[in-house]
């Protein structure tokens, strides 16, 4: 199967709790197990540590194997799935798979309720902040041949 990206960026910064959060919206197809982890886990480990950006995509996309961080899970969820190519192929037979007339709705409810479960749980268990000081120890391990 052949995997695409094709963005990655920002969405928008919140801070709850006193915590400041990203929210990332990655579009493509057929992701791998843990691909998006090892995205946003990369992207942590070279803004952290002040790794050169390129050098660590040339590793990461090299045929050598690497390790690279993998994210905790915390947080991350579908928030949409897009049916391009299923409303391409099925236009004649039918109705385009749309929800535009949810989407307020659907951003709020991920505001007021998934948003504030994920700070409420980083508060109480420290999955994150606790990652992020293992990966200081282990800095070493990642992203060499």
């Amino acid at each position: 199967a052949k995997r695409y990206i094709w963005s990655f960026k920002i969405d928008q910064l919140v801070m709850l709790r006193g915590l400041e959060y990203a929210s990332l919206i990655v579009e493509g197809q057929s992701f791998m197990l843990h691909q998006i982890r090892k995205m946003v886990g990369t992207a942590m480990f070279v803004r952290r540590f002040g790794v050169d950006a390129k050098d660590a995509l040339e590793k990461a996309f090299s045929r050598e194997k690497i390790a690279l961080p993998i994210a905790p899970s915390l947080g991350l969820m579908l928030n949409q799935i897009l049916y391009t190519v299923y409303d391409q192929q099925h236009s004649k037979s039918h109705d385009k798979l749309d929800f535009a007339a949810e989407q307020e709705a659907m951003k709020q409810f991920k505001q007021d309720r998934i948003f504030e479960e994920i700070a409420i749980t980083e508060e109480q268990q420290g999955e994150v902040a606790n990652w992020l000081d293992a990966l200081t120890r282990q800095r070493h391990l990642y992203l060499i041949p």
